[in-house]
């Protein structure tokens, strides 16, 4: 008789056993986490530069170009007249004759007072009693400052304030005139790189604005800076505007600069030329745009506390020139 055949049990083993297990989900971070932890990383960075406030992005550029073209003869004198280790006070006097127009001569006198926190200025200006007031204060570590300014020929008021840190800075400014509000902010994304946006909203008329900047620094003897900008009323259309900048030092004591401005509404394109040359009493800068308007300044200084300025702006286009020479004295 045939015995029934028997199978031995065999316990399951790990390389048997075949139960699915389920898939962790991908851990690749998202893109707000990667620029949440870019930028956490930016206050630990080293080497970061502290960035000017937005208005001040391409300061070379605007020292470097002639605005300040005078008319007309003006004596400026400046004096001391209390100092210490903790505060300074100043009292200023200046004459200006000339201009467009027959016009009384312009006095102008200045008090100032200034320690290591405070700033204050008063200014009154003869003969149509034109009145300027300004406080300035740093608060925090001098991190926060504030400012006001108050002038009476127009009654208006313009309070400013912005906070710095090692890598940022934050400014906003309001214009009671205008009913003018506007918020910067700037930042150090690299040693050599500084990005920036501000907007604006004006309540006069109600127009309002945004822009964004780049500040690109690779030498001390070079700087690229760019800006994107877009304004207009609310109910019409918007006007968009680019403007870039390239300054550069090729001599010790020589300088060169040039801007474009291009209107993306209009599809006009500007430009501007400057140059400086430094000497050791004397500066000498001129200014050509693309319409041939030139204007020059030349800055010379006979004593230690003399300053003579002579300044030019000629435009042949429109038969438009005018010449002006001012003294100052500390």
């Amino acid at each position: 008789m045939r015995k029934a055949a028997t199978t031995s049990y065999v316990p399951p083993t790990a390389s048997t056993t075949t139960t699915s297990e389920p898939v962790p989900p991908s851990t690749s971070p998202s893109f707000i986490n990667s620029v949440t932890n870019f930028i956490r990383n930016l206050h630990k960075a080293k080497g970061l530069r502290e960035p000017r406030k937005y208005e001040d992005y391409n300061r070379e550029a605007k020292d470097l170009f002639v605005t300040d073209a005078g008319e007309g003869f003006t004596v400026q004198l400046n004096k001391i007249i209390g100092q210490t280790a903790q505060h300074e006070f100043g009292l200023s006097h200046s004459v200006f004759v000339g201009g467009s127009g027959m016009r009384p001569p312009d006095y102008t006198t200045t008090v100032s007072f200034a320690n290591k926190t405070t700033n204050l200025l008063s200014q009154i200006q003869l003969p149509h009693y034109i009145h300027f007031f300004m406080l300035k204060r740093k608060f925090l570590n001098e991190k926060l400052t504030t400012e006001v300014n108050y002038a009476n020929a127009n009654n208006n008021l313009i309070a400013k304030a912005d906070y710095s840190d090692k890598d940022y800075v934050i400014d906003a400014q309001y214009d009671l005139e205008k009913g003018k509000i506007q918020i910067s902010y700037m930042q150090s994304v690299l040693p050599f790189l500084q990005l920036g946006c501000s907007g604006f909203y004006r309540t006069s008329d109600r127009v309002s604005g945004l822009s964004t900047c780049m500040r690109y620094q690779p030498t001390k003897e070079a700087v690229v800076t760019a800006e994107a900008k877009v304004s207009g009323p609310l109910s019409q259309a918007n006007t968009y505007n680019l403007k870039a900048s390239y300054y550069q030092q090729v001599g010790v004591d020589t300088f060169l600069c040039t801007e474009a401005t291009y209107d993306v509404s209009e599809r006009t394109l500007n430009f501007i030329y400057g140059f400086q040359q430094m000497f050791q009493q004397a500066k000498f800068r001129v200014t050509a745009s693309q319409d041939f308007n030139i204007k020059a300044s030349f800055d010379i200084m006979p004593t230690m506390s003399t300053n003579i300025n002579t300044s030019i702006d000629a435009n042949p286009a429109k038969s438009e020139y005018k010449f002006g020479v001012a003294i100052q004295i500390n």
